[in-house]
């Protein structure tokens, strides 16, 4: 049940993202979508304190790098703890228009908690829940007020 969430949440996403529709009935769900993820174009680490862009993520390979690093394929539909604190925040953006007149438009948030390994998906509107790795929420939280990644 967990996996069939899963893949119609990635395939909400891939449709959010292209803004047009998808190949429902493909088995490569999450390899299409994170193809789509990929099509952003920035992405900016956020302070949870200040809400201050730390640093902006906005070169092919570092969002690359960002995407495959997230190992989306291991994500469990989860809730958040009702305790937990708000970490790092990730926005992310895609251009608008056609042939990209429409400038950059953010399309979804990834928000992470201090001392859980979950994370909070949220675009159009709705919110989603993830228990990721261990070793994904270190990466995301390796983020720090410096603006580098560790």
């Amino acid at each position: 049940m967990k996996k069939t969430l899963l893949s119609f949440l990635l395939v909400m996403v891939s449709v959010s993202f292209t803004l047009v529709g998808c190949n429902s009935g493909n088995d490569n769900t999450n390899s299409e979508w994170k193809n789509e993820f990929k099509k952003a174009q920035k992405i900016d680490v956020v302070s949870p304190d200040s809400f201050d862009v730390i640093m902006s993520i906005s070169e092919d390979a570092e969002i690359e790098n960002f995407i495959e690093s997230l190992k989306i394929d291991n994500w469990d539909l989860a809730d958040i703890p009702s305790d937990a604190n708000k970490g790092i925040i990730f926005k992310m953006y895609q251009e608008v228009g056609a042939a990209g007149d429409g400038g950059l438009e953010e399309v979804a948030t990834m928000t992470t908690f201090k001392d859980t390994p979950h994370i909070e998906f949220s675009f159009k509107g709705f919110s989603f829940g993830f228990k990721v790795p261990e070793e994904v929420v270190d990466y995301l939280n390796s983020y720090s007020e410096s603006g580098e990644n560790s």
